[in-house]
Formats: C-alpha cells, structure tokens, sequence
C-alpha cells in the first residue's frame, strides 16, 4: 500500500496482487478527509493523515461489505435450490453474483474460496440449469428476444472468466477489457503474485442444494405448526362460556426426563 497525495487529499493504493484490507478495488480515496480548500494542497504529513485508527476503521467497513455480498449470494442461491427461481428476476442473481465475484479479488484465499463458490453457484443457475433460457427471461423481465440473446451470452461469458479464474490462471487474453475493469477493477493492473494464484475448488451443486432445501423445508414446517398452534388458542378464546364449564379437566402432562449424560 501507499499513499499518493493529490489536490484532492490524496488516495490510497494497493501495490500487490491479494488481500488488501482497505479497499475491494485495490483504491481509497481519503477526499473527505482534509479541511483544507481544494486550491491548496493538504501540508500534513502522510502518517498524519493516514493514521492507524483509520486502517482500521476502514477495514472494518471493508469486511463488513464482503461479508454481506456472500451472506447475500448465499442467500439467493439457497431460494434457487428451493425452485423459487420463477420468482427471482435473472438481473437481480447475476448482480448478487457479480458482488461476489468483486469481492473476491482483493481477499485472502479462504474469502475468496468463500465468495467464488457463491458465485459460482448463481452463473451455474443462469446459464446451465435450464431454468432461464431467452424465451423465459422474456416472459420474466418482459425484454425483446434479442436483448435475452445477448444478455444471456454476456452472462456466460462472465462465468467463463470466473472458472478461469478459479483454475488458477489468472491471464487476461481473450477477455475484454470492460469485463475486466467492471468486475477486478485494478487487480490485473499489478504484478503477478510470486507463487501464484490459489486453485479454488468447483462447489458440488447438487447435492449442497439437497442439503439447504431439507433444512429450508424443515424450518417452514416449524413455523407452520407454530402458526396452528396460534390458531387453536384463537379459537379457545371464541368458545362460550358455558361451554367452558361443562368442558372436562384438562389431563395433567406426563413429564419424561431425558438422561443427557
């Protein structure tokens, strides 16, 4: 990291390829944080500036947002394996899984592991599961067969520059430079790691989806009986009184107790 100054304050910067605490993209502007006029340039030392209260502060923040965009793409792919993809616009899944993939470049290996896999998870629905095909994300979004056509490829193509990725090979040739830029910001302006990239593994769909539906399912059916549960006191409450006296003493519970130990 370093500290560039400018009329503006001056902005942080990552000099390497990894982790970098205070930005997803690798830069900071610290704009906000001089009270001199714009005209002049702030005469504080960098260190005054940049003080170790602000790091901090800054990566806080910084992994309060990763963790949101994974919570988030967790989240939408845990209701695309409950089939409730008819109800889930396509653009609001690839954005989830473009955050994720954002975030995911300038993390450590676990949180990228982490967020890649999410990702993953969302661009296999989009484009290889058959549930959003040109034809249903017209009738979905209301768009031209066309603009289906062409989102749809752009989709995929994104999701090819992220299993490349996950390989480990981290070259750019034959991906545009948008593409890029949108999603790594400045991460393929630096050099190259030392050792290289980690190799991230392909998430198991399947049977990870299996997983989450069983535990999705099993906490509706809690609420439900909960719900009937409400229902019956509500209707203990409608009955007359008469019908109350003549009605016959409630059994007293059998208590078991249960041996843990």
């Amino acid at each position: 990291m370093f500290f560039k100054r400018s009329r503006f304050c001056g902005a942080l910067w990552a000099t390497e390829r990894g982790d970098c605490p205070f930005s997803s993209t690798g830069y900071y502007s610290l704009s906000g944080f001089t009270h001199h006029p714009i005209s002049e340039i702030d005469p504080r030392h960098p260190t005054e500036i940049v003080t170790q209260n602000l790091l901090e502060s800054l990566a806080a923040e910084n992994d309060r947002q990763r963790k949101t965009a994974l919570g988030e793409a967790r989240r939408m792919a845990q209701q695309c394996a409950l089939k409730r993809h008819h109800a889930i616009c396509q653009s609001s899944i690839r954005s989830s899984a473009e955050r994720a993939m954002h975030y995911g470049f300038f993390a450590s290996d676990a949180q990228r592991t982490e967020l890649w896999q999410a990702a993953y998870r969302l661009y296999h629905e989009l484009t290889e599961s058959g549930h959003y095909t040109p034809d249903k994300i017209g009738r979905i979004s209301g768009w031209s067969e066309i603009t289906c056509r062409r989102w749809l490829e752009f989709t995929k193509a994104e999701f090819a520059f992220l299993r490349h990725l996950m390989s480990g090979n981290f070259s750019t040739e034959g991906f545009p430079r948008h593409m890029l830029v949108r999603l790594g910001h400045e991460y393929f302006d630096l050099p190259p790691k030392p050792g290289g990239e980690p190799v991230i593994a392909i998430p198991t769909i399947t049977a990870e989806m299996s997983l989450e539906i069983e535990e999705l399912e099993a906490d509706s059916a809690t609420e439900s009986k909960m719900d009937e549960v409400d229902d019956g006191e509500d209707n203990t409450n409608a009955i007359e009184g008469s019908e109350l006296q003549n009605a016959p003493p409630p059994e007293t519970p059998k208590i078991e107790q249960l041996c843990l130990f």
